[in-house]
């Protein structure tokens, strides 16, 4: 079962659900809420960024 956090707003929270093998996250830490038409534009800008985030994906952090 995969796992998803939602209202992640820090850094720290981030990090802390990293290593508790969290999926995925989502909150206004990641990006505040914007209309579909920007979504493409918000994921290509912050793509290189993603580097500098705990690795959510595999739950092992940073």
């Amino acid at each position: 079962m995969e796992t998803l956090a939602e209202g992640v707003e820090t850094v720290g929270e981030h990090v802390l659900l990293a290593q508790l093998g969290c999926d995925h996250v989502q909150g206004f830490g990641i990006a505040r809420p914007m209309p579909f038409e920007q979504t493409m534009d918000w994921i290509t800008r912050h793509t290189a960024k993603l580097e500098d985030v705990p690795r959510i994906m595999d739950g092992k952090g940073k």
